[in-house]
């Protein structure tokens, strides 16, 4: 008498028509043409079935499998847990995901494990509660999808990094002064690299130093050090003192088991300095050392560029002035300031004297000596001017050589005062030529500046008229 066919419940209720012989061959035909795993269990968690890719997924011949416990394919930290579920699936089964909102794993022959996504169907074959589970391994896209998220994440902060970078060189080309721009290199730098130790040098056109210009991060010490203690000032390239075979930089306050890089710069010739940036681990991921790297170039460079334009600038001021050949202002800065001078004045109810220099003789040292030695002459007089005035006076290379000086808040006798001191100077100097120096005072001698001029010129040369080599002011006319 022939077997009664089995009847198949599919987990909804309904009872399906009797299964046959060719029945039941198609169904293993489908089974085993399934593209994902497909595994049967019974209400105790042995194993009743697996397919082709079940093999090929976990690394077992589908005899190892057979009859074994389910748990085998589970890796050990669930497997506690493996029985409660079957029990709770077999008092409510239903069709469904597995493990929902909870990451899955299988456990290989070899024992690797590998992300899973599982789904639950009920089945019941003559009264025999049967599980099947298709499972798909998933571990590729886990892993594109981590990495997918980590590329996100860097994308996220790089985009945060140039926002930053982006305020701060937009701030640095309307700073006026090298202190406003380390202050802002300073501020910036913090937030774009708050854990690290970061010192900033610059390299004087001697070479003999790294003069330190700042930094920021904890133990920082503000300190100069040799040129020769960096390697990357030495090669002219990056320098990473934590790279195997690398000698280290012995500059600064870096903790020796601190990585750190030092990055170079040196803008048109006209800026050299370098940046150190460290940080507390030798086990920082490669990314980030390059992403610290990457900052450090990028404030690095705009800094250069910055100080290097403001240098440049403060140049292209000094020439227009200054006189190029004793440094003292020129005719053209005198009258530019002469006149808040005099306004100063009458707000303040003070007087203001003028000195006339005057060189005597000069065409005749000329001839004598050459112009070279005239050129040195006027230096002389340049400097021993600036050593006898005070900080505040004005001191001016008039023309030729003649030269001009202005004394805010002081009497007219004070100024004489002065002049003879200048005299005096000269003398012990002994650069070859004498002065005749003549003085005058606002607003006695008069109230606008081209008449306190016109009085202490005239003075000058009534000193000349009595002589030379002496002084006069005004009260002597």
């Amino acid at each position: 008498m022939a077997a009664t066919p089995p009847v198949i419940e599919n987990g909804t209720g309904h009872v399906q028509r009797s299964v046959g012989d060719d029945d039941a061959n198609l169904f293993r035909l489908g089974v085993e043409a399934a593209p994902s795993g497909l595994l049967m269990v019974d209400r105790q968690g042995v194993i009743k079935l697996v397919n082709r890719q079940i093999e090929l997924m976990f690394g077992y011949d589908r005899d190892e499998l057979i009859e074994q416990p389910v748990a085998i394919l589970i890796p050990e930290r669930f497997r506690g847990a493996h029985p409660e579920f079957v029990s709770h699936f077999m008092a409510a089964p239903t069709s469904r995901p597995m493990g929902a909102n909870r990451e899955l794993f299988g456990l290989r022959k070899d024992g690797s494990e590998f992300s899973v996504e599982i789904g639950l169907n009920h089945l019941n074959t003559s009264g025999d509660a049967r599980i099947l589970a298709s499972i798909v391994d998933v571990s590729e896209h886990k892993n594109a999808k981590r990495e997918l998220e980590a590329r996100v994440s860097e994308l996220q902060r790089q985009q945060e990094d140039m926002d930053l970078i982006s305020k701060m060189s937009s701030l640095l080309q309307h700073t006026l002064s090298e202190r406003e721009a380390l202050d802002v290199v300073t501020k910036f730098g913090a937030l774009l690299l708050p854990s690290a130790m970061v010192e900033i040098y610059e390299v004087p056109a001697a070479r003999d130093l790294l003069r330190w210009r700042a930094g920021w991060g904890a133990d920082v010490v503000a300190t100069d050090s040799p040129v020769d203690a960096c390697w990357a000032i030495r090669r002219s390239q990056n320098h990473d003192s934590g790279e195997v075979g690398l000698p280290a930089c012995t500059h600064g306050s870096t903790p020796s088991d601190h990585w750190r890089v030092c990055i170079p710069a040196n803008v048109h010739g006209q800026w050299a300095g370098m940046i150190s940036l460290a940080v507390s681990s030798h086990e920082l991921e490669k990314a980030e050392q390059r992403r610290i790297e990457r900052i450090g170039t990028s404030i690095l460079d705009q800094l250069a560029l910055i100080l290097n334009g403001l240098r440049l600038r403060e140049s292209l001021i000094q020439q227009a002035i200054r006189d190029p050949l004793t440094s003292l202002y020129n005719r053209r800065h005198l009258e530019d300031i002469v006149e808040r001078e005099i306004a100063r004045s009458i707000r303040q109810e003070s007087t203001l004297s003028v000195l006339m220099i005057d060189v005597d003789h000069f065409k005749r040292f000329n001839d004598t000596h050459g112009h070279q030695a005239g050129d040195d002459v006027l230096r002389q007089l340049g400097a021993l001017t600036k050593n006898t005035m005070r900080n505040e006076d004005i001191i001016c290379r008039f023309g030729g050589e003649e030269f001009v000086t202005v004394l805010p808040d002081c009497s007219l006798p004070d100024a004489r005062f002065r002049a003879e001191q200048l005299q005096k100077a000269v003398a012990q100097a002994e650069i070859g030529v004498t002065l005749s120096i003549g003085v005058a005072e606002h607003p006695t001698d008069g109230d606008q500046w081209e008449a306190v001029l016109a009085s202490a010129d005239l003075a000058m040369y009534e000193a000349k008229q009595a002589g030379r080599d002496q002084v006069r002011s005004t009260s002597d006319l």
